[in-house]
């Protein structure tokens, strides 16, 4: 009788990985305090898809007024101006980086000085941070 699986590689598995690295790289970046979930920020943090399903983020981007102004002899009444506005979208999508380790309390990780898991993971932060910062230029 056949009987319905879903493998560890299957499109289907859902998979939770550690925000950590993702996390550090950001603190690591040198724009990491222009960015921010206000919609005065720099650089805009969009947390929609954080707790729904997705992969696209539509959003507007208001534009600054233009006007000239008018002084306290002018009327307000048909001195106004209308507020502009574009649509504009993110669309999320992958990127990964490894580093293959022995696992803890191998042999390899006897013969060195150094902890081969937290140097692997510092340098995927400096990576990940490397590369967040190069998207942003």
């Amino acid at each position: 009788m056949a009987q319905t699986t879903y493998g560890v590689n299957d499109a289907s598995t859902v998979k939770v990985w550690s925000k950590k690295v993702a996390e550090e790289a950001l603190k690591a970046t040198a724009i990491a305090p222009l960015i921010g979930e206000s919609e005065d920020s720099i650089i805009v943090k969009k947390t929609e898809l954080k707790k729904s399903a997705g992969d696209k983020i539509t959003f507007n981007l208001f534009m600054n007024l233009t006007g000239d102004g008018f002084t306290e002899a002018q009327t307000m009444e048909g001195n106004e101006e209308s507020l502009t506005n574009y649509a504009d979208a993110l669309y999320i999508n992958e990127l990964h980086n490894a580093a293959k380790v022995p696992n803890n309390g191998t042999i390899d990780e006897q013969r060195v000085p150094f902890k081969l898991r937290n140097l692997a993971k510092s340098r995927l932060v400096k990576w990940y941070a490397k590369r967040m910062s190069v998207s942003f230029n």
